[in-house]
C-alpha cells in the first residue's frame, strides 16, 4: 500500500506543476533563458519520476500482488508521452531563448558559455530516461553529474558576463 501512497503524492505534486503556468518572460532575455532552463530541468525528470511511479504501481495492480491497491484514474495523455514532450518542448523554448540571449550577452566569452550552458542542458535533458538494466545508485549518480554540469555552465557564464 505504501508504494502505491508514495506514487499517488508523486503524481498529485507532478499535475500541480505539470499545469502551473510557466515562468513569465523577462525583460532581460538572458534572465529569461537561465530560468527557463532552471524551470525544464526541474518539471522533465519529475513527469518522468511520476509516470515511472505510475507504471509500477500499475504493474502492481494488475499482477494482483496488492489486493488493497486503488484503481487509478484514467490518464488522458500516456505517461511516455508526457516526459517525452516535456524534453521536446524545452529544448524547442530553450533554443528560441538562447538566440535571443547570445544578442545581449556583453562579449564574446559570456557568448560562449551561453552555447556551454545549451550543451549542458540539452544533454542533462536527454540523460533523464535510465539506461538499460541501470542501477538506481548508477542512474542518480549520473543524473547529478549531468546537473552538476548545468550549473558549472551557468557558474561560468556568471564570471564571464
Amino acid at each position: 500500500m505504501r508504494p502505491l501512497l508514495s506514487a499517488f503524492a508523486a503524481l498529485a505534486l507532478a499535475s500541480q506543476i505539470v499545469f502551473a503556468t510557466p515562468p513569465k518572460k523577462a525583460d532581460d532575455p538572458i534572465q529569461t533563458y537561465e530560468v527557463n532552463i532552471t524551470y525544464v530541468m526541474t518539471l522533465c525528470p519529475m513527469i518522468f519520476h511520476t509516470a515511472m511511479n505510475l507504471s509500477e504501481t500499475r504493474a502492481l495492480q494488475a499482477s494482483g500482488s496488492d489486493p488493497t491497491a486503488l484503481e487509478s484514474p484514467p490518464s488522458s495523455a500516456k505517461p511516455d508521452e508526457d516526459w517525452r514532450g516535456c524534453i521536446a518542448t524545452g529544448k524547442s523554448t530553450a533554443k528560441k531563448d538562447l538566440a535571443l540571449a547570445l544578442k545581449a550577452a556583453k562579449n564574446a566569452k559570456s557568448k560562449d558559455a551561453l552555447r556551454n550552458i545549451q550543451v549542458a542542458f540539452f544533454t542533462a535533458l536527454d540523460g533523464i530516461s535510465p539506461g538499460f538494466e541501470e542501477r538506481k545508485i548508477s542512474y542518480e549518480q549520473r543524473q547529478q553529474a549531468l546537473n552538476d554540469k548545468v550549473n558549472e555552465a551557468m557558474t561560468r557564464f556568471d564570471v564571464e558576463n
